[in-house]
């Protein structure tokens, strides 16, 4: 992070210092008092389930050098999990924390996410790195993964820890780069329009990436239109001199297009793509190879990741880095030495046993490509699918999980374990779809889930597991590890 006084911070914050050094610098911020480092500042952050105040004294116990609090004095705690305490105990807690630890920072914010976001702001517009925006309904992290890969060859880069795409996270990427870092790879997530258009103002993003649009967050948005437009606002975001990419196997290739102020450079399988991909193989583990091809030059690339659809995810990240001059071979050694985030289409070993760990998020284009992959694998194993809820699908709930039902048996995959109340609908279509019953089973829990998983099991199977993220299907790999 930029290192910020704490009287800039109070500025930039329209806070107010209620205790420390003016001069004192701010080196690094946290929101999570159980990973927060010593001499962090920790934001007290309010969430739907939990309130950041009740772990303000965690947070100093744990090394932190101050907090940004929306509460006053009277309103702080004395105890060790916050709540309201008079000003006397708070007063006594915090003159026995400065005994202890120094002069503790204190500044009193009107709203600490407001607060964090304006800091995330200010920080962004005091860098000199160049900032990219990714954002689409799939394949967003494995890109990012990707892209990374390839940039840090030429580039110092910085890029969005694990999946922290949001109004939180985005603030969170920003203030962890440095002052060295050339290049801010910043993923963008939303749950509804405008969500998006909120995070550019924050990164003002120079380049962006949309990977497809797809069935997600239909809940809140209600149609695919209405996603299309949200992930389109990162397109608009990006200025004249900028560069928007672009899927051109996606149906809303044109839309984008011409919502793009920047120049658009296109990928994909199609022709007309710019930087596209030949000759696509997959090996046994279900690694794509392929034919890079960026205008008449190419180059043979092989994945070291599973799946044929992260090989869109691949030009995606290949095109961006060809417009900031990497070379061929360069791209080519990023693309083969990247390694996705966790629980993205992770192979585990156990006994034998290859267990595909894709837990990480579900929808329906997510789901039908991890069958795909376990359906290549089947060619010489039994195929296991443990699959679990999509979330937030709306009214078509029921419809997109009938859908991954008969794509387990278009994908002629051995065994179905469906487990929660909306995989019923998955287990109930693929059954109509002619799976024997005999090969088929619905459960209720993860405790079930395992045990039934434990019976089937044998070395040499190949196992699936996959659900939407609040899921949290991969504990599964707990149990039968």
């Amino acid at each position: 992070m930029i290192p910020i006084k704490l009287e800039d911070l109070a500025r930039i914050t329209e806070g107010r210092v209620l205790r420390g050094d003016l001069s004192q610098l701010i080196l690094s911020i946290s929101t999570d008092s159980r990973t927060l480092q010593p001499g962090d500042l920790y934001v007290s952050l309010r969430g739907e389930r939990f309130d950041g105040h009740d772990f303000i004294w965690e947070a100093v116990s744990r090394g932190a050098m101050g907090f940004l609090t929306s509460r006053s004095y009277a309103e702080l705690s004395s105890g060790q999990k916050g709540g309201p305490g008079d000003e006397s105990a708070a007063q006594s807690n915090i003159s026995s924390t400065r005994s202890q630890k120094g002069d503790l920072a204190i500044i009193q914010v009107r709203d600490c996410l407001a607060a964090l976001q304006a800091l995330a702001r200010e920080v962004r517009n005091r860098s000199s790195y160049r900032t990219i925006g990714l954002t689409g309904s799939t394949g967003k992290t494995s890109t990012k993964d990707f892209l990374k890969s390839i940039l840090a060859k030429r580039f110092k880069v910085w890029a969005t820890p694990k999946s922290y795409n949001n109004e939180v996270g985005l603030p969170l990427t920003i203030l962890g780069a440095d002052s060295q870092d050339e290049i801010l790879i910043a993923e963008l997530g939303m749950r509804g329009e405008g969500q998006i258009a909120q995070l550019c103002e924050i990164l003002r993003p120079d380049m962006g990436i949309v990977t497809r649009i797809g069935p997600v967050h239909l809940e809140t948005l209600g149609s695919e239109d209405r996603i299309a437009r949200a992930e389109g606002e990162l397109v608009e975001a990006i200025p004249e001199t900028g560069l928007v990419v672009l899927n051109r196997d996606d149906r809303w290739f044109p839309y984008m297009a011409d919502k793009a102020r920047g120049r658009v450079v296109s990928y994909g399988m199609d022709s007309e793509a710019e930087v596209r991909a030949t000759d696509i193989k997959l090996d046994a583990e279900a690694r794509p190879s392929f034919q890079l091809v960026s205008g008449d030059r190419r180059t043979l690339v092989k994945l070291q990741v599973m799946g044929e659809h992260n090989v869109a995810n691949a030009l995606a990240a290949a095109a961006l880095a060809d417009e900031l001059g990497v070379s061929m071979e360069e791209i080519k050694g990023g693309l083969q030495g990247a390694q996705l985030s966790d629980m993205r289409m992770e192979m585990v070993r156990v006994d034998g046993i290859r267990i595909i760990n894709d837990a990480y998020n579900a929808n329906p284009m997510s789901m039908k490509a991890a069958l795909k992959t376990l359906s290549h694998m089947g060619k010489r194993a039994r195929t296991i699918a443990l699959l679990g809820d999509m979330l937030e699908l709306g009214e078509k709930t029921v419809y997109y999980h009938r859908e991954i039902g008969r794509e387990v048996v278009e994908q002629k995959i051995d065994f179905l374990i469906a487990m929660g109340e909306l995989s019923k609908y998955i287990y109930e279509a693929a059954l109509e779809a002619r799976l024997e019953q005999k090969r088929a089973l619905l459960v209720d829990s993860l405790e079930d889930a395992a045990k039934e998983i434990k019976k089937i099991l044998s070395s040499g199977d190949v196992l699936l597991i996959k659900a939407s993220r609040a899921i949290g299907l991969e504990r599964v790999l707990e149990r039968i590890a």
